[in-house]
């Protein structure tokens, strides 16, 4: 994330989903510690009677505005080994070097 908030001019994060009128946004690294971190990694995250708000939390979101520098990527998860090949191919084409994985552990399901 440093070198994001390094090599981007126009960046902010959340503490839930952007779009609902509660999220607050945030343009200083400095408040991050309002992003619930333990709830961003949790598998399961719908709202409960001791936390009405944690879908939107789970949601928060770090944003930047217009281009992401190639040389801030490091790491990208696919969903399939096709995927991964396409990605692998656009990789070389813009003399990339990233981690490529397919969804590990099948952690990730969006």
């Amino acid at each position: 994330m440093s070198d994001i908030v390094n090599q981007c001019a126009e960046w902010c994060f959340t503490d839930g989903h952007a779009k609902t009128a509660i999220t607050t946004f945030y343009n200083n690294i400095n408040d991050i510690d309002q992003v619930d971190i333990e709830l961003a990694y949790a598998r399961y995250w719908h709202s409960t009677d001791d936390d009405l708000d944690k879908m939107r939390k789970k949601q928060a979101e770090f944003l930047v505005k217009h281009f992401v520098p190639p040389a801030c990527i490091t790491n990208i998860v696919v969903y399939d080994a096709e995927r991964q090949a396409e990605v692998k191919k656009i990789e070389e084409e813009l003399n990339l070097n990233l981690n490529i994985y397919v969804n590990p552990k099948g952690k990730y399901y969006y």
